[in-house]
């Protein structure tokens, strides 16, 4: 592959929505990590990173970087991501 797939993931309402959705971003982030980039992409509250490390880490979903911003459109154009899975 050429170039890296960007992938942008929201968590709430969209990774945790349910057990099913939880259980099919397990399995697609396991399956695209080798060969995508993928940005979990939230608004929560700056400062709570630590926290959300430990619920992605629990429900064991893969990723490469962390973002919390309340323009969740600006960063999906300024980087680029050429996939968005989100609730809104």
């Amino acid at each position: 592959m050429d170039k890296k797939i960007t992938v942008s993931i929201d968590i709430d309402g969209t990774i945790n929505s349910s057990d099913t959705s939880i259980s099919f971003f397990q399995i697609m982030t396991h399956l695209l990590y080798p060969e995508a980039h993928i940005t979990i992409l939230t608004a929560r509250e700056p400062g709570t990173e630590d926290q959300i490390i430990a619920e992605l880490s629990k429900m064991n979903i893969l990723y490469h970087k962390l973002v919390i911003t309340d323009n969740k459109q600006e960063y999906i154009k300024s980087h680029n991501i050429s996939v968005v899975f989100e609730n809104e």
